[in-house]
């Protein structure tokens, strides 16, 4: 069927300021390049948990694909692709991982000089980034398959960081799908890594839009991929689980205790009384004498449980009989 003189016309316009994107990056000088892939990266970390905007990623990964295009014209091209891929895992990590520097806040006397030092370790896992997209480089065709050589590096990378060092798979992007039980049941097939590439592939497909030179390119199979592999995860998904009530388990009835107890507040001598307090009053609440299990967060009392036999009584003292307590709790080796 021939197309429409309207949806041409509507493809044509939106092809124009796409293409102009594109040639825009490719004009900057090195510097803004760089700052540019930072903020898309930064951008995209707004895909995964708490925010799971997931959009975003088909906003920005195409970026890249374009930024690291552009890196042909460069005197280095490995050099300067593997800096570009950095840069936006740096912006991407740095963000996404914000909440390591939490720790230097507990005692802001003694450690607020050692906050910018968060920043290393998001520095460090951008390398890896860095080596996908300066591999993907070095064969970097000018069709679309560039794009599915870069997801496929991409994923490669993402499974070392994952592993080397004990490994540090935080952020992978596969976890964009978090926030829908539906789509991120598509990880049950193969792993998040490989789900991790679908990810990639889908969300950088528009950069397809545009070939590695800057001419343009079909839009059929850019739109195929875009919405095909999310349309896929959300139909498996929905199959796959259950739309009836899942079944309890009889015998098993459970209290989950969440204190509230603001960071910065857990280990200061002067909330310890406040802080236990609470513990123990939300544990007690009415309807304790029926729950077989209870539930603490992590590291939830403000003290080294086992070598306290008097908070281990006061424990024991709330539970029922065969109840079981479920809690994080920081040890000390003597």
């Amino acid at each position: 069927m021939a197309e429409t003189s309207a949806f041409v016309q509507w493809r044509e316009r939106l092809a124009v300021p796409i293409s102009d994107v594109a040639a825009g990056l490719r004009a900057l000088p090195f510097w803004q390049q760089l700052l540019t892939a930072f903020g898309a990266g930064a951008i995209a970390s707004l895909a995964q948990a708490p925010f799971y905007l997931w959009p975003l990623i088909f906003l920005t990964l195409p970026f890249l694909i374009w930024l690291i295009d552009a890196t042909q014209a460069a005197r280095r091209p490995l050099l300067a692709a593997g800096l570009i891929g950095w840069s936006f895992g740096f912006g991407y990590l740095l963000i996404g991982l914000h909440w390591v520097g939490y720790a230097f806040l507990v005692d802001l006397k003694a450690h607020l000089w050692l906050l910018p030092f968060a920043s290393l370790l998001p520095a460090y896992l951008a390398i890896y980034f860095g080596f996908a997209a300066a591999l993907s480089r070095l064969m970097w065709p000018n069709d679309w398959t560039r794009i599915a050589w870069f997801a496929a590096n991409l994923a490669a990378f993402e499974w070392l960081r994952g592993h080397v060092f004990t490994g540090f798979p935080w952020n992978l992007l596969g976890y964009v799908w978090g926030g829908s039980d539906w789509m991120i049941q598509a990880a049950s097939l193969f792993g998040v890594y490989t789900l991790s590439m679908l990810t990639t592939l889908a969300a950088a497909a528009p950069a397809a839009l545009v070939q590695a030179d800057g001419s343009r390119a079909g839009w059929r199979l850019p739109l195929a991929l875009a919405a095909g592999f999310p349309i896929a995860f959300l139909a498996f998904g929905m199959l796959r689980l259950p739309s009836a009530p899942m079944p309890t388990v009889d015998g098993v009835a459970l209290r989950i205790v969440q204190p509230n107890i603001l960071q910065a507040e857990r280990w200061k001598d002067e909330f310890f009384t406040r802080n236990w307090r609470r513990l123990i009053d939300l544990t007690r609440r009415p309807g304790i004498e029926t729950r077989t299990h209870v539930i603490w967060p992590e590291a939830a009392p403000p003290l080294l449980l086992f070598e306290e036999p008097e908070a281990l009584k006061v424990i024991g003292d709330v539970l029922p009989d065969k109840a079981v307590l479920l809690s994080g709790t920081v040890r000390r080796e003597k």
